[in-house]
């Protein structure tokens, strides 16, 4: 969720987590060009929010001035539980070893001719880019750990399971 814009809020005399470590998560997202805004209040602790009646102008405004990417070009997701499969146009299908975490991450390359995918502890797939990141299904190359895949085509979608017959070809 590279793309999310982040609103962190910390109290100085929050006991459960130092405000030091916000501190040091602030500093990082700077280094990294992160979107985000910190917000330190003074004497406050972790359950300031519960006696605070009125709404904080400055994350109203920061709210109303940001907007969700609907469909971004990188996508970076973890689930344990195929109760919770999907982040944006990627879905897991299949999970090798339950109880250890699955993660993908996939980006759109080359003006939509080639989707990487790169997985720990996924058995199968499924991506649905929008139509505008990519030139067209049937002619989307899909990269699965560093090999290419030929994926099925099902209902708009492109899946990829390892569990069937799996599909490798040679990179050119």
């Amino acid at each position: 969720y590279e793309h999310l814009p982040i609103f962190m809020i910390h109290g100085t005399d929050e006991h459960g987590i130092p405000v030091e470590q916000s501190r040091r998560m602030e500093t990082r997202l700077r280094k990294a060009g992160h979107d985000f805004e910190y917000v330190e209040l003074e004497g406050a602790n972790h359950f300031f929010f519960y006696r605070q009646t009125e709404p904080m102008p400055e994350l109203v405004q920061w709210l109303r001035s940001r907007r969700r990417v609907k469909s971004p070009e990188y996508v970076s997701y973890r689930t344990y539980s195929l109760n919770y499969p999907r982040a944006y146009w990627v879905e897991l299908l299949g999970i090798k070893n339950w109880g250890r975490a699955a993660d993908v991450q996939c980006r759109v390359r080359n003006d939509g001719e080639r989707i990487e995918v790169t997985t720990s502890n996924v058995s199968a797939f499924k991506l649905t880019p929008p139509e505008k990141q990519v030139s067209a299904l049937d002619s989307t190359e899909v990269a699965w750990n560093g090999q290419r895949v030929v994926p099925q085509i099902n209902e708009g979608s492109l899946v990829v399971d390892q569990m069937k017959k799996k599909k490798f070809v040679k990179d050119k």
